[in-house]
């Protein structure tokens, strides 16, 4: 026997927890969203090419380099891709003539560990380019998650008791802060067709 009661409350800051993820990713930092990654003006940024580009092994160790340049990581270094990325970096090999793929079985890329997200987008376009994904790599430590207080969850059973329906509100404060900006690499033009 499943509690619905429990259900719901699990939906619901299934929920929330995905907002604040895609705040972290690419919160466009108007109206009640944060400001993501994507989106911040300080990241260091690649571009793959006027209309995007088909990613290479030099662009992916680029995105690492450009971070140690900027001295600006204190933690570990990861990577951030979307699942069509993922699929196309584990399919196209490192270099012609190598055994290697850009993303090896144990799914690191340049060693490191690579998370994957639907919040990191695939529906970009630049000049002619559609369907552009988007990249991050960087040291995620220095994104801080405030809360102020817990999830403020209200259950109106009154205002609309003649429709047989219950009201739930959910209020939780947050904010994301990208202490170090230049900690993260962007790329948002990935071509992957």
């Amino acid at each position: 026997m499943i509690s619905l009661e429990t259900l719901t409350a699990n939906d619901i800051r299934l929920a929330t927890e995905r907002a604040i993820d895609y705040a972290v990713i690419n919160g466009p930092g108007t109206g009640n969203v944060p400001l993501g990654i994507l989106n911040a003006a300080g990241v260091n940024t690649i571009a793959m090419g006027t209309n995007g580009a088909a990613p290479t092994w030099a662009k992916l160790v680029e995105m690492i380099t450009l971070l140690e340049d900027a001295n600006a990581v204190t933690g570990e270094i990861k990577y951030l891709i979307n699942a069509l990325t993922k699929g196309y970096l584990k399919s196209h090999l490192h270099t012609a003539g190598d055994a290697k793929y850009l993303m090896s079985s144990d799914n690191l890329i340049n060693g490191l560990q690579t998370g994957v997200s639907t919040f990191v987008p695939k529906n970009l376009t630049k000049g002619t380019g559609t369907n552009l994904s988007a990249a991050i790599a960087g040291d995620f430590s220095q994104v801080i998650i405030g809360e102020w207080g817990f999830s403020d969850m209200v259950v109106d059973n009154i205002t609309r008791k003649k429709e047989g329906l219950i009201e739930i509100t959910n209020n939780q404060y947050v904010d994301v802060l990208i202490k170090e900006e230049a900690a993260f690499t962007v790329i948002k033009d990935f071509d992957l067709s």
